[in-house]
């Protein structure tokens, strides 16, 4: 098993848009259902927790910030079983607190070789834990790693990795991902979130109050986006590639009497005309949830977003 940074990183890196594959590979990966996020505040709580689900096409389509390459290339240095071009949908969800992952879990379907893995697995010192007492999750073979408080599950088609403050939350993960129906609770924020959102990328993250703070106090405050921070309960954003153009979904969670859609299309319409590539198409309410619907141009999609968050950021 690899040590704890490593594994955050690669949780974090697919997350971050990662993926376990440049290609959709063989037939028994299947498309991620809509709103099939797994949410760690589920097992454990903390001040935010953030979360994401990728179609495996996308890197192949348009590549990774560099950051997330890094971190992906590391990621598959240390598991070489986890064959790249044979996993289908990836999802991923951490929890933050001062800063700081304090827990995570990130889960692969794909028709890797679960024995080979299994193998490796032991040899980098994990112990064999047994399989998982959850009724929906019959047929996995569970691993912990205590000086890294990582856990794991092989099963079928579908690998998972944990990690907690411990290998009991690491497990808590592991188990709360496999057990059916176990994704979120309904009616929250993450719900609505996952809800709304729909891409070919999507993440959203709840916001705490530390993390409110510390994003805060990285806006320059004159771009007005400190009033959406302020007020938000969560952000999110969800991404569909085309070959051209892509779409955007920008999605901000808040009380109907803090923010309004039309107070969110004037900032949005402000902030883009920064970019000349983004170009800001509508703004709805649905709920508590606020969206978005942006395009840009496909080449650009990363460096555009960068130059905006760069205009708003020290």
């Amino acid at each position: 098993m690899r040590p704890r940074r490593s594994l955050l990183r690669g949780v974090a890196a697919v997350a971050a848009g990662g993926t376990l594959t440049g290609l959709f590979g063989t037939g028994s990966a299947s498309a991620p259902a809509p709103n099939a996020l797994y949410d760690t505040d589920l097992a454990a709580g903390a001040d935010t927790t953030i979360a994401a689900r990728v179609d495996p096409a996308l890197r192949a389509r348009v590549g990774l910030p560099p950051p997330a390459e890094r971190h992906w290339a590391n990621f598959r240095e240390r598991h070489p079983s986890l064959d790249a071009a044979q996993f289908g949908p990836v999802s991923a969800s951490v929890a933050v607190e001062a800063g700081r992952i304090v827990g995570g879990c990130a889960i692969a379907d794909g028709a890797f070789d679960g024995e080979t893995l299994k193998t490796e697995l032991v040899a980098r010192g994990a112990e064999q834990f047994g399989d998982t007492p959850t009724a929906g999750g019959g047929g996995f073979e569970r691993f912990t790693h205590a000086p890294s408080s990582c856990a794991a599950a092989v099963g079928g088609s579908r690998v998972v990795l944990g990690y907690g403050r411990g290998v009991d939350e690491a497990l808590a993960h592991v188990d709360a991902s496999i057990e059916r129906g176990a994704y979120r609770s309904p009616g929250s924020v993450a719900d609505e979130s996952a809800a709304e959102l729909t891409g070919d990328a999507v993440s959203y993250a709840t916001l705490g109050g530390e993390t409110r703070s510390r994003l805060l106090d990285r806006l320059d405050g004159s771009s007005g986006v400190e009033a959406v921070v302020r007020d938000a309960e969560a952000l999110g954003v969800a991404l569909s590639v085309g070959n051209r153009r892509s779409h955007v979904q920008y999605g901000v969670a808040a009380d109907p009497g803090a923010l309004s859609a039309r107070e969110l299309w004037d900032l949005t319409t402000q902030v883009s005309g920064r970019e000349e590539s983004l170009d800001i198409e509508s703004v709805s309410r649905h709920g508590r949830m606020i969206v978005v619907e942006a395009a840009v141009e496909t080449a650009d999609l990363w460096s555009a977003h960068e130059r905006v968050i760069g205009s708003i950021a020290e």
